[in-house]
């Protein structure tokens, strides 16, 4: 086992000396850009008299008085914009782009949708439109059907001739010129005038080349763009705090020579291509990322491409790290390709077809969790979970992560040179899935956790058994099967949902990976190994939070009892009905179950109670209530009720005060009613199964809730927000003159 080298991260350093930099220059300006308010002829120097396009910035860059050390760039909160950020030229240091004023980030879209077209003469069916100066144009579309690009190679368009030629080659269907350009010309597929159903896409909403250094990209909303930002030969780039969305390509690309970048903090939703790239680079860093959704259609619009998360291509030094990823059905969580001096660590991935592929040398994937959740309707390659391969003289090590509900493959190295998996915790779904499938002696795996379904593969033999595999292979001879015991299975939703319960058999059972591991620390930073052995999996140690779980085993009777006291009566913990145990309570009279109790010492602050619920329709009455917070000792029979009906809700809370002090009347009770409808929702239908968040801000001292279509999350609405000081005491659910279905019930600290 080789020793694992340490890949520093220097930035601090890079941070340090921008910061001295913008201090020691006196003559930093501030310039200020408005669609709203600016004029280009303004000298852009207050918010009094900002420019309007955000062209001026590529236009100062490449004039004789061009931006100088410390300078910002910055664009008015609120305010939208087609077009392209561009600069260019190694003059281009230690700049900031960002925002000034309050509201929302500036919006920048990338496709250019309300040009004015105008016929261009001599050439019928053509017409032309001014995008800015030295624009970068990379595609075009009418509707969602392509148009075919056209070069300029070779001509200078301000020249007529040229032009003519340019445009005799022109046919139905096309545009151009590909690339840098002022002007685009589009033939449409029937010579008709382009509308609004004509898009014409800039090459990167926010483009950085030519050795640009010390530049800061924050605070920007992107959209619609091919890449949402490039960096191209440029040093010390940062690119934090901005949202991306529907890209056809690249959100973040890193390429040629880049060294020294960091991408923090940024949410990229809806690209056609990874989220993040990195290619032929030094250095970068990828950082506390939320990516979701890379798909295969974007805007409407077919995309290509690897179609991972993050991918890592040719580069030198990169990590990852502290990354959110869920939804890409189509590739990997990370992706590499000869890739060296990696590191990828402490990220959680959700809903990825793939996890991480190592391929490289001098490669570390440590400390990650993988949530697959596979099930039987999940396609024929979803949840595979790492083929690692190692193309050098370095290392390849995977230890210490999560693989949950892992597909056709966990664990893997098929011809691929010296690999070693340690610690590993892999919890198999597919029945014909492969927990491994190593073929060589170069593959060295110990110290893992197996449990679930699958077998285990070397060369071209299955074994059905760990203890059948480890005399046969002499692999995996310190490896257990036992059910590692997580906190919250089946179907978590969160990397939390993944710690460890006391008395899982992962805990002190993983190999001490200290000797060649300078920073031991485990996914929520807390140093390993904490006892003697470090433990198997992401996390070190049981959690002693406020996660502890319980199961509703089997239906309730319709004579259910007037409460079901949960075994872990002191405790906070969580309660799941899964998906083939469903929480019945039925009848005329009313009908209670408590699901959870707090006592003494335990305040209903900072929790989150979720379930879903549905009616079945009844002669008898249509109340449901969700007693999701009774007051303990301390408020003698108060209480907050949400109850349910199908036209509107009803929020209903007795003797608690907005202040925290005891009621003055005990018996006084508050009502607030919220119809469905007016609050953006429909109303409720029968046999339908619905959502209810329920969040208890304690900080805020409020009560949040929000109801959506099971499934649709990104469409809850928000019914009700109520100022109250919240006490000790229990949680139910209940039902009066009707039938309710209950199921997922989790309730959870924030």
């Amino acid at each position: 086992m080789k020793a694992l080298k340490q890949n520093y991260n220097n930035k601090i350093i890079f941070f340090i000396f921008l910061i001295s930099l913008g201090l020691s220059n006196s003559y930093a300006t501030n310039y200020y850009i408005s669609s709203s308010g600016g004029d280009d002829s303004n000298d852009g120097l207050s918010t009094n008299s900002p420019w309007k396009s955000v062209n001026k910035i590529l236009i100062k860059s490449l004039s004789a008085q061009k931006f100088q050390s410390g300078d910002q760039i910055l664009l008015k909160s609120g305010d939208v914009w087609e077009g392209q950020i561009r600069l260019l030229g190694s003059a281009n240091n230690s700049l900031t782009i960002s925002k000034y004023g309050t509201g929302g980030n500036p919006i920048i879209y990338g496709d250019y949708h309300s040009l004015t077209w105008t016929e261009v003469s001599g050439h019928t069916g053509i017409y032309s439109a001014s995008v800015g100066q030295n624009v970068v144009l990379s595609r075009a579309y009418e509707e969602t059907s392509n148009l075919t690009p056209k070069y300029a190679w070779g001509l200078d368009l301000t020249d007529p001739d040229d032009l003519d030629t340019f445009l005799n080659g022109f046919s139905s269907g096309c545009f151009g010129p590909y690339g840098n350009t002022n002007t685009v010309y589009v033939q449409k597929s029937d010579d008709s005038a382009p509308d609004d159903d004509v898009k014409v896409f800039v090459s990167a909403v926010v483009d950085l080349a030519g050795e640009g250094t010390y530049i800061t990209i924050e605070n920007l909303d992107l959209r619609n763009g091919n890449y949402g930002i490039l960096v191209d030969n440029c040093d010390n780039i940062t690119v934090s705090n901005n949202s991306l969305q529907d890209m056809l390509n690249l959100g973040v690309y890193i390429r040629y020579g880049s060294t020294g970048c960091l991408v923090d903090n940024n949410k990229i939703t809806r690209t056609g291509n990874d989220a993040l790239y990195v290619y032929e680079a030094v250095d970068t860093t990828f950082s506390n990322n939320t990516i979701s959704h890379v798909i295969d259609t974007v805007l409407g619009i077919t995309t290509s491409g690897d179609q991972c998360a993050i991918g890592l291509q040719e580069s030198t030094g990169t990590i990852v790290e502290y990354n959110n990823v869920s939804d890409i059905p189509l590739g990997s969580g990370v992706d590499f390709y000869y890739e060296e001096d990696a590191i990828v660590r402490y990220n959680y991935f959700q809903d990825t077809k793939g996890g991480a592929y190592p391929h490289g040398t001098d490669i570390a994937v440590y400390y990650n969790i993988f949530n697959f959740d596979w099930d039987t309707t999940s396609s024929a390659l979803y949840g595979c979970a790492t083929n690692a391969a190692n193309t050098g003289d370095g290392y390849v090590l995977f230890y210490n992560n999560i693989l949950y509900g892992t597909g056709s493959y966990a664990l893997m190295s098929v011809n691929a040179g010296s690999v070693e998996f340690y610690n590993n915790i892999v919890y198999g779904a597919k029945p014909t899935g492969q927990l491994t499938n190593f073929d060589g002696n170069d593959v060295v795996s110990e110290n893992n956790c197996f449990y679930g379904n699958g077998v285990f593969r070397f060369g071209s033999t299955n074994y059905s058994t760990l203890s059948a595999y480890q005399s046969a292979t002499g692999l995996e001879t310190d490896s257990i099967f036992s059910d590692p015991e997580f906190a919250f299975t089946p179907h978590p939703e969160s990397a939390l949902d993944l710690q460890l319960m006391t008395g899982s058999a992962c805990i002190d059972n993983g190999k001490d990976l200290s000797s060649i591991v300078s920073e031991y620390l485990d996914y929520l930073g807390t140093s390993v190994p904490q006892n003697s052995v470090p433990d198997i999996g992401a996390y070190e140690g049981a959690y002693e939070g406020v996660h502890f779980y319980d199961t509703l085993e089997g239906e309730t009777p319709d004579t259910a009892p007037s409460q079901w006291t949960p075994a872990h009566q002191d405790e906070d913990y969580l309660v799941k009905v899964d998906d083939d145990n469903v929480l019945s309570l039925s009848g005329e009279t009313y009908q209670y179950a408590k699901i959870m109790a707090s006592t003494g010492s335990n305040q209903w602050e900072d929790y989150e109670i979720k379930l879903k619920f549905k009616y079945v329709e009844t002669t008898q009455g249509s109340n449901g209530y969700i007693l999701f917070l009774y007051a303990g000792a301390s408020a003698p029979g108060a209480y907050i009720r949400l109850q349910t009906g199908t036209s509107s809700a009803t929020l209903e809370y007795k003797g608690l005060l907005p202040d925290g002090s005891q009621p003055k009347f005990p018996g006084d009770v508050s009502y607030i009613t919220q119809n469905y409808s007016s609050a953006g929702f429909s109303s409720l239908s029968a046999d339908t199964w619905y959502q209810i968040r329920i969040v208890a801000d304690g900080e805020n001292d409020e009560v949040i809730v929000y109801i959506c279509e099971a499934g649709d999350e990104e469409n809850e609405v928000e019914i009700f927000n109520t100022s109250v000081v919240l006490n000790d005491g229990s949680v139910g659910l209940a039902v009066w003159t009707n039938e309710m279905y209950f199921d997922d019930i989790k309730i959870k600290s924030n």
